[in-house]
């Protein structure tokens, strides 16, 4: 099943990284760089430096999110996760929207670190919510490639833009509620505050550069059942 889904996967996601980004394919496209130093990790170094590269984009029939994490103080482990996603308002040209749902997706999203794969499908919903730029929420089953059997999870990923007077900021993050194949469950957030200060400072135009924090909770860490992770994280934001 696991070669199934990541063949499924490339499917879904090679027309869209395969054509330009003003072609008639890509709606739209974007990338950041992210800079992040916290202390108090659990199971690793207790204080670490993460690069972080994020790509996501929509395009004529779904949605891609990629990212990939490296800390060099945690033996220089990486990380990284790809999340594909099919629209069934934009494959069939119909208008699903019922109350609040904008769209219906088939989802799913490929977990990869050191020694572990993660292969996980499922569906998801676009919300339509004022104020935000998007809130999604998916629910997939596990297919964790170290162990039999399967598990669940469900992943919420949201944006919200907002201004105090003339400083414009950002409160974007996701959560992960997972009952692991074993039967251990955890719960995993990473909200974000940023300020846009390179607009702040008038050195870049709005959305380029990002100063705040990143608060990291992970309960029940890699399913061990009593390891709480709590890491406030400073963060630089640079998006392209």
């Amino acid at each position: 099943m696991r070669f199934i889904t990541l063949a499924i996967f490339s499917l879904i996601a090679f027309p869209a990284l395969a054509q330009a980004n003003d072609g008639p394919w890509i709606e739209w496209m974007s990338h950041n760089i992210q800079v992040l130093h916290g202390h108090g990790f659990e199971l690793t170094e207790d204080t670490q430096t993460t690069f972080t590269f994020e790509h996501a984009d929509s395009w004529k029939y779904g949605d891609n999110f990629f990212y990939v994490d490296y800390s060099p103080d945690a033996s220089r482990d990486i990380n990284a996760e790809f999340s594909p996603r099919l629209s069934f308002g934009k494959m069939t040209g119909a208008d699903l929207s019922v109350g609040p749902i904008k769209d219906f997706l088939l989802a799913g999203t490929w977990e990869k670190a050191r020694d572990f794969d993660a292969f996980l499908y499922g569906a998801g919903i676009d919300l339509e919510i004022p104020g935000f730029n998007f809130f999604q929420i998916n629910l997939y089953r596990r297919d964790n490639t170290e162990e039999d059997g399967h598990g669940w999870q469900t992943t919420w990923v949201w944006s919200r833009p907002f201004s105090i007077g003339t400083l414009n900021f950002t409160f974007d993050g996701y959560f992960d509620y997972a009952d692991y194949e074993e039967g251990e469950k955890n719960f995993f957030t990473q909200p974000q505050l940023l300020l846009d200060v390179g607009d702040a400072l008038n050195i870049t135009e709005p959305g380029k550069i990002y100063a705040g924090v990143e608060y990291r909770y992970w309960n029940n860490k890699f399913g061990i059942e009593g390891v709480n992770e709590s890491v406030p994280q400073a963060m630089i934001k640079w998006a392209f």
